[in-house]
């Protein structure tokens, strides 16, 4: 398709809501930064446009694209768009992508294409860096708020990048063909051209942020390419304005910011009804209006001058006793402020306490707002009673006496444990600690003294007793008190303590004296000692089929075992019988003490002898033979050989009965 390279008539179509004036021109756009970017559209890197483009901007058969300054010098062209990407044209600054991204928002027709801020702000006007290809092009253009708002701007002829003269932004740029290796430029030197579309936001549209812009292609052989869009200021004003408090027949400077143009309402004493600055005098509380404008924005503000009365001040007087206060209530201000601050509860307020120690004349400051006026309060100082009272400590259960001097009258308080409410001498007997506070009075004057008693719970003692057999110990442990001192201290582990042992060697009562402080008490305890028994027992050998008598000594009580072969399990006196020897245990004891002893009982096999008897003649012996024993021991020994061993020759006279043991 051949370019168009005639003067163009190109007709921008504006909505009556875009209406451009001359300030246009007296506003600085700024770029703004935005994304949304999908062509490549400007060749970079020299010879190769190809590789450094996304996109051809004229009609397939021409495949021309734009190139940088940088591009143009290194293949010896001229023009080209600047190395640094930023373009300026009167007030209007724009800041292009780098050329090696994509750099160009192409607006096919038919197609929506969005622009994001990437920081949502407020404008005046916002101005797009665009041109169209194979002739002019439409697009409309809706602005989204960040508060989910939006304003539509209707349809915007978009003009050929060729010979049209209106709202160019920059020329004499350059072109190439989008091809690998580039060797002749095309379009210099008046073409092609960039040019910039502005808007107008609505006075109430500058007060919102805008978040995105949406495009629409509406018509057009190929549609649009936004390079930059560049915003101003916004010129709606924010105003703010001061108010004020003044008295009646005063006057306040009102000072208002943020516009260029001011109108104030009512006029009404007011030093003039324009300018930033007026100077009001009103009788009563007035709200004064001011509407700011810059151009054709305005916004309205309100200034309240209060108007307060001067007060008419009232306070109270009195007499009080020394150390007492007197409550001053000053009445007729909103404001007040007391001096001399000396023994004042506060050093403002309408109530204050005061409490001199002397007359005293105070002044009280009251205002409205910025207008007082001042009263005085005397307050007369009599002097009150000196009060002094003794205190002291008992032990529970105890009492102490009270007395108190410097007053004529006196009231006690609690009256819980004491003698009488009233008088100089009171005897108190309180269970606890107890705070009593006496009030003296002189007249109608009085002071305040304390007595603390003190109260110390006597200790209510408790402690062990036991039994223990000599040589033994016991733990007394006492309780109920805080501190103790044990008696006598013979025999004791310790004379303090709440725990002790003893080891007496007879029967002892111990005294404990408990002390919680001051205060005391005394308990007793008992070790009963008993005699552990020192015990004899005898032994003894008996022949098989014998017994022994077993006697044991030493205690009050006896326990025997084994019981097997005794005649006895208890007593002091058993006999045993055992077939073999055995060892007798016997336990005595002396109530709880005891102590054991042993006696052992041999026993020896009793022996079954036999032996032979005969007939001899006289004159002749016998031999005779004793079997079954160990030891033989014969008799009678007369006519016998031998009066021991097992065998004997035996040569009696006449028959003879021989024993053998």
């Amino acid at each position: 398709m051949n370019k168009i390279k005639d003067i163009k008539t190109a007709i921008l179509f504006f909505l009556t809501l875009f209406s451009f004036s001359n300030c246009i021109y007296c506003q600085t756009f700024s770029p703004i930064n935005i994304t949304g970017f999908n062509t490549d559209a400007v060749a970079e890197t020299a010879p190769n446009s190809l590789a450094t483009t996304s996109q051809a901007l004229d009609a397939a058969g021409s495949n021309m694209v734009f190139y940088s300054a940088f591009f143009a010098t290194s293949m010896g062209f001229g023009g080209g768009l600047p190395n640094s990407g930023t373009i300026v044209t009167g007030l209007k600054i724009y800041q292009l992508r780098p050329y090696n991204v994509s750099n160009t928002i192409f607006v096919p027709t038919t197609t929506t294409r969005t622009i994001t801020l990437s920081t949502p702000s407020n404008y005046s006007k916002l101005s797009f860096l665009l041109f169209s290809t194979e002739g002019t092009s439409t697009m409309s253009i809706t602005v989204n708020y960040t508060n989910l708002t939006s304003t539509s701007f209707g349809n915007f002829t978009v003009l050929d990048w060729f010979n049209n003269t209106t709202n160019v932004a920059i020329s004499n740029l350059g072109r190439c063909s989008r091809v690998a290796n580039v060797v002749s430029s095309n379009g210099l030197p008046n073409n092609p051209r960039i040019y910039f579309l502005d808007i107008n936001l609505s006075c109430a549209d500058q007060l919102k942020n805008i978040s995105s812009i949406v495009v629409r292609g509406i018509a057009g052989n190929i549609g649009t390419y936004i390079m930059a869009v560049s915003g101003a200021a916004p010129t709606t004003p924010i105003l703010t304005i001061n108010s004020a408090t003044i008295c009646a027949g005063n006057s306040s400077t009102l000072t208002a910011n943020g516009a260029t143009n001011y109108s104030w309402s009512p006029t009404t004493n007011l030093s003039s009804s324009t300018g930033s600055v007026v100077v009001a005098t009103p009788n009563t509380t007035t709200i004064y209006s001011i509407v700011g404008a810059n151009g054709s924005c305005t916004a309205t503000a309100n200034s309240t001058v209060n108007v307060t009365s001067n007060p008419t001040l009232t306070v109270n007087s009195g007499s009080i006793c020394s150390g007492s206060s007197l409550t001053l209530t000053a009445s007729g201000a909103i404001n007040y402020t007391w001096s001399p601050t000396t023994n004042l509860s506060s050093s403002t307020g309408s109530v204050v306490a005061a409490n001199p120690n002397s007359t005293t004349i105070y002044s009280v400051l009251g205002a409205n707002g910025s207008c007082s006026a001042t009263a005085n309060s005397t307050v007369t100082v009599i002097p009150n009673p000196i009060i002094s009272v003794n205190s002291g400590a008992i032990c529970s259960g105890s009492s102490l006496t009270l007395t108190a001097n410097g007053a004529t009258n006196y009231s006690w308080s609690p009256t819980t444990d004491l003698s009488s409410s009233t008088g100089s001498v009171v005897v108190a007997n309180p269970n606890t600690t107890t705070v009593f506070s006496v009030l003296g009075a002189n007249g109608s004057c009085t002071a305040i003294a304390t007595s603390t008693v003190d109260v110390t719970t006597t200790p209510t003692l408790s402690v062990n007793s036991g039994i223990i057999c000599s040589g033994s110990s016991l733990t007394i442990t006492a309780n109920g008190a805080t501190n103790y001192s044990w008696s006598p201290t013979t025999d004791l582990s310790s004379s303090t303590g709440s725990v002790v042992v003893a080891n007496p060697n007879s029967t002892t009562v111990y005294s404990v004296l408990g002390a919680n402080q001051s205060c005391t008490a005394i308990a007793t305890s008992t070790v009963d000692v008993t005699t552990t028994p020192t015990l004899s027992v005898n032994s003894g050998a008996i022949c098989s089929g014998s017994s022994l008598t077993i006697t044991a000594n030493g205690a009050l009580n006896y326990s025997w075992s084994p019981t097997t072969n005794l005649s006895s399990s208890i007593g002091s006196v058993v006999v045993a019988n055992p077939n073999s020897t055995t060892i007798y245990s016997v336990l005595g004891a002396n109530q709880s003490c005891t102590a054991i002893a042993t006696s052992t009982v041999d026993v020896t096999t009793t022996p079954t002898l036999s032996v032979n008897s005969g007939s001899i003649c006289s004159g002749s012996s016998l031999t005779l033979t004793a079997n079954g024993a160990t030891n033989y021991t014969w008799s009678p020994t007369t006519d016998l050989s031998s009066a021991t061993g097992s065998v004997v020759v035996a040569n009696p006279n006449a028959t003879t009965i021989y024993s053998v043991l």
